[in-house]
């Protein structure tokens, strides 16, 4: 049931994108900055044909469009169709949480929209007014990560040096972090993402306002550590965790 709901919510999103892409010129856009290896993906042309025709912007994973199948699109509509893929749908969900770039059209697979599903991605998509409204409002580049960590302390209501301390950071070291005076690496974000009880959205958020690579579940570790913030884990038990699998303990 849930793999067909999915499938049928990638369907409607998918539709409504095209929809609103069919009926403005094309839309601004620029390569997002990602910390993803490999990407074979590219930003969006920034500029409509030089015709004067509308442009649809479409990105895939794979080569899951027929190309024979977009030249009978541009002929029959007279739209011209930008067709990009992205090397998988890891690569997709990052260009589009960061907000980097500026598609019509997404398609991901059905367990990437249960992804989308699970962090409420989906539902900010599908209540937005166009695609273009949905990633400013997901827009987290220019925030640092100084400022990432004060607005977590917050909205946790969480002190500082409780969350260093949770971390098992250097107290220095981990004023350091917060001020913005020193930068963190990923295990220790990970760290701070666990004293602090982040969702996995959050954490992703974090690394990547730390300039690190977001979780990636076809990582063994990376796995390992989604599936132990999903549950609720502590960092000792994620360790644990770990170290039974034989991966690299966070500490």
């Amino acid at each position: 049931m849930k793999k067909t709901t999915a499938l049928t919510l990638a369907v409607s999103m998918a539709l409504g994108l095209f929809l609103s892409g069919c009926t403005v010129e094309r839309v601004d856009g620029n390569q997002a900055a990602t910390d993803t290896p490999d990407s074979s993906s590219t930003a969006p042309d920034n500029n409509s044909s030089s015709n004067g025709k509308r442009v649809l912007n479409v990105c895939s994973w794979g080569e899951y469009i027929d190309e024979s199948l977009i030249d009978q699109f541009e002929e029959a509509t007279g739209i011209k169709v930008n067709y990009q893929t992205a090397e998988s749908n890891e690569v997709l969900y990052s260009q589009l949480s960061m907000g980097g770039v500026d598609y019509d059209v997404i398609v991901p697979s059905d367990y990437m929209i249960s992804q989308l599903i699970e962090e409420d991605m989906l539902a900010e998509l599908l209540d937005a007014p166009d695609p273009r409204a949905f990633i400013k409002r997901r827009e987290v580049g220019e925030r640092s990560l100084a400022e990432y960590l004060d607005a977590l302390l917050l909205k946790k209501g969480l002190k500082r040096s409780v969350v260093v301390r949770e971390a098992g950071i250097n107290e220095t070291f981990g004023y350091q972090i917060f001020t913005g005076a020193r930068r963190a690496s990923r295990d220790n974000l990970l760290k701070l993402a666990f004293a602090m009880g982040c969702s996995l959205r959050e954490t992703n958020r974090l690394l990547q306002a730390g300039g690190a690579n977001e979780l990636y579940c076809k990582n063994r570790r990376d796995a390992i550590v989604i599936f132990a913030i999903s549950h609720g884990y502590t960092l000792q038990k994620t360790e644990e965790e770990l170290y039974r699998f034989g991966e690299a303990t966070i500490s």
